[in-house]
């Protein structure tokens, strides 16, 4: 199956960390021309200048069982924070395909307990 999406979309075995894309932003649900077949991506994006520079910079952080039982929930937050989603609830940095969570299954918006955002 992986050869419809290689073969007419121009999409490539491997993942975008592979390649230099290792920020996350965002997901896009897509059509795959000729085959008709739609999926959502993650999408990623390269590392800014001032960020590999030393300036903080977005990292992934999941958390297993929320905030749906049973799936992985996984957002990115400013490094320079990170601590905070992984102290008070329980996150760690990382990503959910890290723990063999590969299916992304929807969005939702959550509230950090105690920090709040």
């Amino acid at each position: 199956v992986a050869k419809y999406p290689e073969q007419f979309a121009g999409f490539k075995e491997g993942s975008c960390k592979d390649v230099g894309y290792t920020v996350a932003d965002g997901q896009k649900t897509i059509t795959i021309p000729v085959w008709g077949k739609t999926f959502t991506i993650d999408l990623f994006k390269q590392q800014s200048e001032s960020v590999a520079s030393g300036a903080a910079a977005d990292v992934a952080i999941y958390k297993v069982g929320y905030p749906v039982a049973g799936e992985c929930g996984q957002g990115s937050v400013d490094s320079a924070v990170a601590k905070y989603p992984e102290q008070f609830a329980g996150f760690k940095e990382g990503s959910c395909k890290d723990v063999g969570y590969t299916v992304a299954d929807g969005q939702k918006t959550i509230t950090i307990p105690v920090w709040g955002k």
